[in-house]
């Protein structure tokens, strides 16, 4: 138990203790029965109190959800970005809500998608405002893919442009290297933990750099 829980919890018990020691007197039996509670009441209240304040350190929650929350997306949060699972290619406001999502700090460099539903391969672009390094930025180009590969029903690739470059990966390269299942992921919390292990490791990381595709606009 949290420390602090634990010596708030204390003092209440002492506080207890104080207050079954000292019997009224002076007041008739109406009055007795009601103070009497007022110990028990109050302490309650403490407890609860005691409780709402320190149940996340005790219960052991990341402290960094919250703020891995907000920097995966200024207007989706990460406990409603798996409502978008099912989304399809076609429908442009999903698909653009989970590639900003999938930006997080970057999101503000994104300058509008551009989405290929006529034929397959299924896709889309991600035009930037921001020159992107495929090495340097391997970690935002595999996150952004691998959210919009685990929620979006049929899509195959992504891209990123920026002037006269693109980026591109696919989600067959990735579930054939890696032995994934994109689509089979149901929660966010097995998604993270799937990039983070990837990311975490340089060698894998550089195998991720080697499947991202650069072409040049003629």
């Amino acid at each position: 138990m949290h420390k602090e829980l634990k010596d708030s919890l204390n003092y209440i018990f002492e506080k207890e203790k104080l207050h079954e020691i000292r019997k009224p007197s002076s007041f008739n039996r109406k009055q007795q029965k009601l103070t009497s509670w007022l110990p028990t009441i109050a302490s309650v209240g403490i407890v609860f109190i005691a409780i709402i304040i320190f149940l996340p350190l005790v219960t052991g929650q990341p402290a960094n959800i919250e703020q891995e929350s907000i920097q995966h997306g200024s207007h989706t949060e990460g406990s409603e970005i798996f409502n978008y699972k099912g989304a399809y290619i076609g429908d442009a406001a999903s698909v653009g809500q989970i590639s900003k999502y999938g930006l997080g700090s970057q999101s503000n460099y994104g300058n509008g998608i551009q989405l290929f539903t006529t034929d397959e391969p299924y896709g889309m672009r991600i035009f930037l405002l921001k020159k992107m390094d495929p090495f340097k930025d391997v970690e935002t180009i595999f996150t952004t893919a691998s959210y919009l590969f685990t929620l979006v029903r049929n899509i195959d690739f992504v891209e990123f442009e920026y002037e006269d470059k693109v980026y591109a990966i696919t989600k067959q390269d990735l579930e054939l290297t890696f032995g994934l299942d994109y689509y089979a992921l149901e929660d966010e919390k097995t998604l993270r933990s799937i990039i983070s292990e990837l990311l975490s490791n340089e060698q894998t990381k550089d195998v991720i750099h080697q499947l991202i595709k650069e072409t040049t606009i003629k």
